[in-house]
């Protein structure tokens, strides 16, 4: 997931900076950056892949650290996933077509952090 946000995020940025311009939500709030990606590039995404080394090194900190990235992955797309439905301005529709990969992002996230609590409970013996 590091990955593809990673890729996400510099794929708004550096046609912006090659343009000389803003990136798109940076713009629409006008900050010279925004803060998402800033967040997500300098700590999240940072934070997410040293995770997955370590849980695939099978070190004792992936495991711990794993599962709360992706809790917190599945948390921060349920606000994604519920302004569409909330939305009452009536500017433009509600874009809908992110639905679906957020959808697929949160579910993914929520149930593989599930289920290394429910495995790391297990191994400890722990009901």
């Amino acid at each position: 997931m590091a990955s593809v946000f990673g890729a996400l995020w510099l794929s708004q940025i550096v046609p912006a900076i090659v343009a000389g311009d803003v990136p798109s939500g940076a713009g629409d709030l006008n900050l010279p950056s925004s803060p998402v990606h800033v967040l997500d590039l300098s700590l999240y995404l940072p934070a997410a892949i040293t995770a997955g080394v370590l849980l695939l090194r099978r070190r004792a900190w992936g495991y711990l650290a794993a599962p709360a990235l992706l809790a917190f992955l599945g948390l921060t797309g349920l606000p994604i996933l519920v302004t569409p439905l909330v939305a009452t301005a009536p500017a433009p529709a509600p874009p809908w077509a992110v639905l679906t990969p957020i959808a697929a992002i949160t579910v993914t996230s929520l149930t593989v952090a599930a289920r290394l609590i429910y495995a790391a409970r297990a191994r400890k013996g722990v009901r």
